[in-house]
C-alpha cells in the first residue's frame, strides 16, 4: 500500500480507507518494492543474500520500483532472531556498501 504525493498503490482492499485517510492527514504510506521472503513457520528466510541482492539490482537497473533510483526492502525482524540470521542481514548491507553505489536512509526521506 503505498499513498504518496502522485501515487496511490493497493496492493489489496484492506487499508485502502485507512490508508486514504493517513494521507489526507499529512502522512506518507509507504509499502515496499521488495519483501525478503521467510518460511511462515520457521521464520527463516527463503532467499539467500545473493538472490535479494540480485533482485535489489535487477529491480533498480529496470526502473521496477515505485520512485526511480530508491527501493524499500521490507525485511522481517522474526527472520533475524538467531545469529547466523542476523549475519545474513549485516551481510547483504555489507554487499551493497561495498558496491559503492548504494546509500541507505531512513524512510522519513523517501521522496514524496
Amino acid at each position: 500500500m503505498w499513498r504518496l504525493k502522485d501515487t496511490s498503490i493497493n496492493d489489496v482492499s484492506s487499508g485502502k480507507v485507512s490508508a486514504d485517510l493517513l494521507y489526507q492527514n499529512g502522512f506518507k504510506v509507504i509499502g515496499w518494492d521488495i519483501e525478503w521472503q521467510h518460511d511462515a513457520k520457521t521464520k527463516v528466510p527463503i532467499q539467500t543474500v545473493t538472490d535479494i541482492m540480485e533482485l535489489i539490482e535487477m529491480r533498480l537497473k529496470e526502473n521496477k520500483t515505485v520512485r526511480k533510483g530508491h527501493l524499500v526492502l521490507l525485511a522481517h525482524d522474526e527472520m533475524f532472531r538467531m545469529g547466523w540470521e542476523e549475519s545474513e542481514l549485516k551481510k547483504l548491507i555489507g554487499k551493497l556498501k561495498r558496491r559503492g553505489c548504494y546509500r541507505f536512509e531512513h524512510l522519513r526521506n523517501y521522496p514524496d
